[in-house]
């Protein structure tokens, strides 16, 4: 005998798929302090702020505490028109190194 799938019972639009769907989707946050303490994020990342060194293009690092090894970063804000990028040096659980293409920016980053 041959085994024939059946149809999927689920019906995707019912009106506890669409409250299920509506409390997954609508709650992402980043939270909304950048002290790292509010209990409303639920994205895993850590905020960082700070100033970029005063000559453009210069490496600098940035600690970090997320108990492993970041993956990338948002810049979230930033007082001046300038890119952020990967220095090129290998990051660790602790620390990541960047340049920015214009000195003194005073940044907000979310590592993650």
């Amino acid at each position: 005998m041959r085994y024939t799938p059946q149809a999927s019972r689920l019906d995707f639009n019912s009106s506890a798929e669409i409250d299920r769907r509506r409390k997954v989707y609508t709650n992402i946050s980043f939270g909304q302090e950048t002290d790292n303490t509010d209990l409303g994020q639920n994205i895993t990342g850590q905020w960082v702020t700070g100033t970029s060194p005063a000559t453009a293009d210069t490496e600098f690092s940035i600690t970090v505490n997320l108990g492993y090894t970041p993956v990338g970063f948002d810049v979230k804000r930033q007082d001046k028109a300038a890119s952020f990028y990967d220095s090129g040096t290998a990051w660790t659980a602790t620390t990541i190194y960047l340049k920015c293409s214009v000195a003194s920016v005073k940044y907000t980053l979310f590592v993650h």
